[in-house]
């Protein structure tokens, strides 16, 4: 069964993904694996635009693909609808009221949509060259796989009512679901895991970790710079809730010198006394003239420049 999955909220978008994740995990690298029973567990936020069969006008055994798709209707009720696209092959009309009548028998409602894989009909060329990365062949080879025409694009209101003329109340209901989709890609983040352990926040982790580190450091006691640059880069972690990233890459090393891995960070964690304190770096900043907003800045509003750590199997300390 073929079925377009359309996140309506952010908790949607994130369903989506861990369905996407459940089936690439099941299967070799490149493939994805997902069964109805999936769907119905994990398709909450979304509308889920199910793909019909050929519907050959002789008809045709069809008893297995609608056991399924009857029994994904009954679970998702007014989360799924039938698609209903062109093929601009002479015969629509009639493949439409097949596929109306389809859909009342499934229990679901039609939708109508050009299928567009591309914003205009000049970009055809473009959209075969896509189409053969993915397929991994030349353009020439496509065959089958090429656009048979550059039908397949965005269409205004009033082209797609004349596509489905007798059908316009397919039309209205793919404007009223993309109405009623509220998602948009711009509301996604980069969130850490919180890295909280053992009771305690990641705050306060990382802040005990960072002093324990230095009196690692300087057993007879830290310089009052290098203290006051602690105080200073903690209160802006903490401000920035960037305590995650710096645990994260704490975890990183501490794994691999449990394995005898040697390992150094630098670039600009380089500039910081945590990442110093935590064993991340070997250089005291104290000695550098590069300041900590080198690495994290409120002004950039976005994570720290990546911490890079080199390592050499095999090296034992």
């Amino acid at each position: 069964m073929e079925l377009t999955a359309l996140p309506r909220d952010r908790a949607g978008w994130g369903r989506l993904c861990r369905l996407i994740s459940t089936g690439r995990l099941r299967t070799t690298k490149g493939g994805c694996h997902l069964n109805v029973a999936d769907l119905i567990a994990g398709a909450g936020g979304m509308a889920l635009l199910l793909h019909p069969p050929d519907l050959p006008s002789g008809g045709g055994d069809l008893r297995g693909w609608a056991r399924q798709a009857r029994r994904l209707a009954r679970q998702l009720g007014h989360d799924m609808h039938l698609l209903m696209a062109p093929r601009y092959d002479g015969r629509d009309p009639a493949r439409f009221d097949r596929l109306a009548d389809l859909a009342r028998r499934l229990g679901l409602s039609a939708i109508a949509s050009a299928e567009p894989v591309m914003h205009h009909g000049r970009r055809r060329r473009l959209a075969d060259v896509l189409s053969a990365i993915r397929l991994g062949c030349r353009v020439d080879e496509l065959g089958r796989g090429a656009l048979a025409n550059g039908e397949r694009r965005l269409r205004a209101e009033a082209e797609m009512r004349r596509l489905f003329e007798g059908h316009e109340t397919a039309v209205e209901r793919a404007g009223a679901l993309a109405d009623a989709l509220r998602f948009s890609l711009d509301e996604l983040r980069h969130e850490y895991p919180s890295e909280a352990a053992d009771g305690e926040t990641a705050t306060v982790r990382l802040k005990r970790l960072a002093h324990a580190g230095l009196r690692w450091r300087y057993p007879d006691g830290a310089p009052a710079r290098v203290r006051a640059m602690l105080a200073h880069e903690l209160a802006l972690i903490a401000r920035l809730k960037f305590e995650p990233y710096f645990l994260t890459v704490n975890d990183i090393v501490a794994f691999a010198r449990s394995r005898g891995i040697l390992c150094q960070g630098r670039g600009s964690a380089a500039n910081s006394v945590v990442c110093y304190c935590l064993g991340v770096t070997s250089v005291s900043p104290e000695i550098a003239a590069m300041v900590f907003e080198r690495f994290v800045s409120e002004a950039r509003g976005e994570p720290p420049i990546s911490t890079s750590i080199s390592s050499t199997n095999g090296a034992r300390r």
